[in-house]
Order: structure tokens, then sequence, then C-alpha cells
């Protein structure tokens, strides 16, 4: 059972409103500063054996905390009893550090202060931290329980599984909590930088732990720093400390929907590609995104595009792997290896062993175990179908109650095979459930088509649109992005685990139909099968996985954790329905024309009904009317020109002009004005237009693009 938890995020956002604090108080830190010079002189004294009556009287008048008891009549007996109880403690101490080891409980229960039958523990272990402040800390019955139900109601302390009231007994349990506490405010740059500009000091020790603690439960601050203000604080400071912040620190901006529908659709399927123009960040993405979750440090120092992982250098601990796809990968062969009849020996590869630590980590730490990444750099770049044919297949078998493919990868058909290093490879192997791939692509001349059977296993998201004005603020800050990932990593593996289920949660069928329960109750099931009505004529509709995929992307986009970001319910089915449904779109104008219009009007908030016995044109004119109040068929400058509104981001419509013209006159003209005949159709889109037309915008606007270039070329693919 765990003794306590702390929530790190929370903490970190804490201990950074205290540095706040600290700047507008320096007194505060500088008397603490002081205390501890001051007991380090006396320290000095007594091991010099120099400890005089006056340095009695000094010690307990000393105001540093609140434990202290304040002592106005020392008499020579009383002196000397203090004197020597100080001796004592020194002299058990210096024992322990020659044995290199602190005092245990049992020993500084042995050195209380006892003085007219009355035990001073908190005066004792007071004694200990100011002498000795990066070895022992402070602890007091009283105002330790306020600390800790502070830390409660903060939520920064989540469990905390200790009686207070015996804390001699517990002081070293009650230090893991205080140690760790240390950990974290060692780590905060923000704090070590206060400290070193105030005093010039710039390492953290117990008593600027307990100063921390007391910070929160001092009367003197309680208007200022009370429990609401500091929650309020805390809640603005995690809403700036989240993936998409840490990937700026990194250099690079990504739209922050499209971080969480990434995050989502790797938990829910755990295999993702990542599409679109060259030099958007794909690549960057997941890498960034597998080294923030990996626990090896050295591997964060190599070259992060490094084609593999080399069998003389490799690394034990790290979880990710990237590959560069050649174009000469005709078989699994570059991948998994194969047997050499030749040398009887298995020709292993970087690949099939990462793949293998991933297997044996599950089977060993179960839920305890890390998620492995594969990143396969341009992957189309030969046939996907070749190369990677053997995980198509297992990832099409689905996978058993524990996460694993349902079908295996066959190795080899022997018996006691091993490789050169004379590690065992086994004849077969199933994928676990935290294993995960992440690919990306560009579409050019020198790249290969995906298969529908390729797109039906994936989440396939797209990198298309550029926002340099984004990008300019984006500036790579080492600091920043180091203690970015300290406090957000823990919190997003955590929660990408998924109970311990990983990408396997496909297979709990208590929670699909949780997923698929929750769709239905908030009527998006009821669109789904609308859309799949609409696309099943035309063999483009999807089955019953997908709805599955689809449902468990939705819950998890809005629930995700604040520091990766949630997406509403529209928005996340709208990510859902351009990631699995769209990509499976490609052929002529005679095939896809009738499909495309008919979601896009699915994808508008007020769609066109009772169409089905309408000429298509007919339909075409009224779903255009919703879009822009043009009643027309649009030709491929209409579309243009409404998909470059769509993509302003400055644009206070979602395509129409800004104007200076007042809003409400603005809406009555295009209600009650027809467009000007004699204009051009470019012309009459700009003077009208619909506020807020479109319900699911990003698929709206994938499904225009293709509109656009099916009626330019006859020709349109989702790529």
């Amino acid at each position: 059972m765990d003794k306590f938890l702390i929530n790190k995020p929370r903490l970190e956002a804490l201990l950074n409103i205290y540095a706040g604090f600290l700047n507008e108080n320096k007194e505060y830190l500088e008397e603490r500063e002081s205390n501890l010079k001051f007991f380090k002189d006396i320290l000095e004294k007594i091991k010099m054996n120099q400890l005089i009556k006056g340095n009695i009287k000094e010690i307990f008048n000393k105001k540093r905390l609140y434990t202290t008891p304040q002592y106005l009549k020392l008499n020579n007996e009383l002196n000397n009893k203090l004197v020597q109880w100080l001796n004592n403690i020194v002299e058990r101490v210096n024992k322990a550090e020659k044995e290199n080891r602190r005092l245990s409980d049992g020993e500084i229960k042995g050195i209380v202060l006892k003085l007219k039958d009355k035990k001073y523990k908190a005066v004792t272990t007071e004694i200990l931290c100011v002498f000795y402040p990066h070895h022992y800390w402070i602890q007091n019955e009283k105002k330790y329980k306020e600390m800790i139900d502070k830390l409660k109601s903060l939520k920064v302390l989540e469990l905390f599984n200790f009686q207070i009231k015996n804390y001699v007994e517990n002081y070293e349990h009650i230090g893991e909590l205080q140690q760790e506490i240390l950990n974290i405010m060692q780590n905060n740059n923000n704090l070590l930088n206060t400290y070193n500009e105030l005093i010039g000091r710039k390492e953290i020790n117990f008593y600027d732990v307990d100063g921390f603690l007391f910070w929160l439960i001092d009367k003197k601050y309680e208007n200022t720093y009370n429990e609401d203000v500091l929650n309020q604080e805390i809640e603005k400071y995690l809403k700036k400390i989240n993936l998409a912040s840490y990937f700026l620190s990194e250099g690079f901006y990504f739209n922050p929907d499209q971080i969480t529908a990434f995050y989502s659709a790797l938990k829910t399927k755990g295999f993702v590609i990542l599409s679109g123009l060259s030099g958007t960040g794909k690549t960057k993405l997941a890498q960034l995104f597998a080294e923030l979750l990996c626990p090896c440090d050295k591997c964060h120092k190599k070259n992060s595009q490094e084609t593999e992982i080399k069998p003389d250098t490799e690394c034990d601990t790290c979880t990710h792997i990237f590959l560069s796809v050649r174009p000469d990968w005709r078989d699994g062969k570059a991948l998994l290896g194969y047997y050499n009849p030749i040398t009887e020996n298995y020709e292993s590869t970087p690949f099939l062993k990462f793949i293998l630590r991933a297997k044996n980590d599950y089977q060993k730490n179960k839920e305890n175990a890390n998620p492995y990444f594969i990143i396969l750099d341009e992957m189309n770049l030969s046939h996907v179908e070749y190369y990677f044919s053997d995980f198509l297949s297992v990832l099409e078998s689905g996978r058993d109650e524990n996460g694993w493919t349902k079908e295996s990868i066959k190795l080899h058909s022997l018996e006691n095979v091993k490789d050169l290093r004379e590690n065992e490879i086994p004849s077969e192997i199933k994928l676990p459930p935290n294993l995960y791939i992440i690919g990306t692509v560009n579409i050019d001349e020198t790249t290969y088509m995906f298969s529908p059977k390729v797109l039906d296993r994936a989440f396939t998201l797209e990198f298309r649109e550029i926002d340099f004005d984004k990008y300019a603020f984006s500036k790579i800050d080492e600091d920043g992005s180091n203690r970015t990932a300290k406090e957000i990593s823990q919190t997003i593996l955590q929660d990408f685990k998924n109970n311990g289920n990983f990408c396997g949660a496909i297979a709990d069928k208590t929670e699909v139909e949780e997923a698929i329960e929750n769709l239905k109750n908030n009527g998006k099931l009821t669109e789904l099968i609308k859309l799949n009505n609409n696309l099943q004529p035309y063999d483009l509709h999807f089955g019953y996985r997908v709805l599955n995929e689809i449902a468990l992307f939705v819950k998890y986009a809005t629930n995700a954790p604040d520091v990766v970001g949630k997406l509403d319910e529209n928005t996340a089915l709208d990510y859902a329905v351009l990631m699995k449904v769209l990509p499976k779109f490609h052929g002529p104008r005679q095939k896809l024309e009738r499909p495309l219009w008919l979601i896009l009007n699915w994808c508008l908030k007020n769609p066109v009904e009772n169409y089905e016995n309408e000429k298509f044109d007919d339909f075409k004119k009224k779903v255009w009317k919703i879009l822009t109040g043009i009643e027309r068929i649009p030709i491929t400058d209409d579309l243009a020109f409404f998909i470059e509104k769509f993509q302003d981001k400055t644009s206070k419509n979602v395509y129409q002009e800004s104007t200076q013209q007042d809003q409400s006159t603005q809406q009555k003209q295009q209600l009650s004005e027809e467009p000007n005949q004699s204009e051009s159709p470019v012309q009459q889109v700009k003077q009208t237009g619909q506020r807020d037309a479109i319900k699911y915008q990003n698929a709206a606007k994938k499904i225009l693009l293709m509109l656009r270039q099916l009626y330019e070329t006859g020709f349109a693919s989702f790529a």
C-alpha cells in the first residue's frame, strides 16, 4: 500500500507560486537564512566546547519558526542540562555520520529534550534540522497536521497513510514525504533561481522544505494566499504547462487540438500514420512524444534521427526506436530478420530485439510496464503491404482479453534457434499491448499510395496547415523544455497506460460498450449511423471495428488529461471521421463526387433534409446556399475562395471577410438582399455567407479540398 501520493504537476505549480511569494517578501527567506548561519556558528562552538550561558539564551529566544519554547529564566542547573543535551545531539549525530547513516527513529526518541517531566519532541527535531539541514527535518505534531491538511485541500497530496501523532516513531517514514518534496524543489529551476538571486545559495535543504510548508499555514499571509487563491493560481499555471508548451519549448508549434487527436488516436489504436506536407514536423511530433515518455536520459542526448540502434551501442532502457524506411524493402526481413541456414543462426535486427524487449517488459511488469514506440519515417518510400504485411495481418486479427494480438508473426519453424549472440529467438511472436507504431508519410512522385487495407488498420492524421505566426514564437528553450517534460511526463504516462490496458483496451468489451453508450447518450451514434447509411451505397462505409475505435477515440479525447488538452464532443467526432472515414476516399469524379457532397452536408449544423428524391444538382445548390448564402452549383473558383477564407484564422467568420460593418446590420442584409447577378461568383461569395454553418469543420475543410481537386483534375484522394 502506498504511504503517500503527490500530484507532481500541482506541487510544481505551487512551488512556482511560492517562488513568486519569496520575490515579493524577501525578508521571509532572508530571516530563515540568517537563522541557518546563526546555528552553524552555534554548532561550531559546541564542537570546540566553547558554548556559554549566553549562547543558550540566544538559542531558546531565537525566532526561528514555531516550535521553540521561550525560556525567560535560565538558571545554572537548567543551563548545564541544555548544554549537555546539545552536546549529546552532536555526539550522536557524529557517531552516525561515521557509520554513513542518519539517526534512527529510536535514537531520536532517546535524545528528546526532557524538562520537568515534559518532553519537547518538536524542539529536538528542530535543532537537528537547523544544525544538519541536509539530513534532518522538522516535525511538530500540531503544525504538521495543518500542513498535511493544506496540501490535501490543494490536491497536491492525494494520499497520506501516516499517523501523525506518533510522529517521533514515524520520523523516518514522514521524512520520505519531505524527501520527495525536497527532490521536486531541487529540480524547480524557478525556485533555485530565486534562492540564488535573493540569498546567493544554489542548493535547497530540509529547512527550506519546512519554510515552504510553514508558508502554507502562516496566518500572516492567509489573506493573500488563502486556499481559494492558491487553487485558482495552480489551475492557471497548469493550463500553461501542457504538451503544446513542451513542443513549443523544443522549437515546434503544433495545433493543440491536433496534439490531442494524435495522443487519443495512439492511445486508442496503437497505430497512427502522420501524413501531409513535408517539413511540417510530423517526424518531430512522433520523436518528441516518444522521448517524453522514455525513461532513458542517454537516448535523449543521441541524434534523434539515427536510423537504428546499433547492436554494440544498444540501450536496454530506451523505449523508442527510429527507423528510416528504404525503397528496397520488399519483404519483412529488413525489420524482423531471418534464419540463416548456412550459419544456423537467426540474423536478428535491432527492430526485432526492440519488440522482444517490449514483450518481455509487459510479460514481467504488466500494468507497470513502459509503452514502447516504433517510429517508421517515410514509411511509404516502399510498398507498406510488402515489408509490413506481417504486422498488418496480426493487427487485423484483433486483440484478446489480455491485449495481445490474437494472431502471431511467424519468424521461423525450427527449435532452439539463437542469434549470433546466443539469444534465443522464438518461432513466433504476438504483439503486446504496450507496443505502439507511428508512421510518417510524404506524398510525392517518389512514394507509394496506401491501400485501404493499411488505412483501415490505422488512424491517419494529416498535417497540412502552416501557422507562421505561432511558429515565430516557438523558440528552443532547453531549461524550459526539461522543466515542462518533468512536470507533465508522469501525468501523461499514467493516463497513457490506460489502467494497464495500454492500446489493448479495444479488446475490453466493457470499455467499448461504455464508449458506445456515451455516443448513444450524446446523440453522436445517431449521427454516425446516418453518415454510414449515406456512404453504404458507394462502398465507402465502415464496419464494427471502426465504430468501436471511433467510440473509444471520442471517449479518450473528451476525457484527456489537462496537460494534453480535452476536445469537446463535436471536435472529437470531427477528428474521428477525418482520421478513420475520409482516408478511404480515393478515385475519379464518377465515384467520389456524390459521397463527398453527402458528407459535406452531414458536416453542417443544419443539413439539407429529405433530398433522396431530388436531382443531385439541386441538392448541391442547397448545400452551397447553407455554406455561402448563394443557391448555385459552385465552380472551382468558388471552392478555392471558400477554402481560403475557411483557413483564415484572423477572420471573425469561418470564411466571410472581416469588415467594419455592424454585425447585426450585416446579418440583416445577408438575409434580405439577393446577390448581384452581374458580379462574378467569387464577388458574390465575398458579399454573402452564413456564420457558423459548419458543425464538423476539420472534416468539412478536407472534403472541400478534395472536391476542388476532383473538379480540377477529375480525381481525388485523401493524401
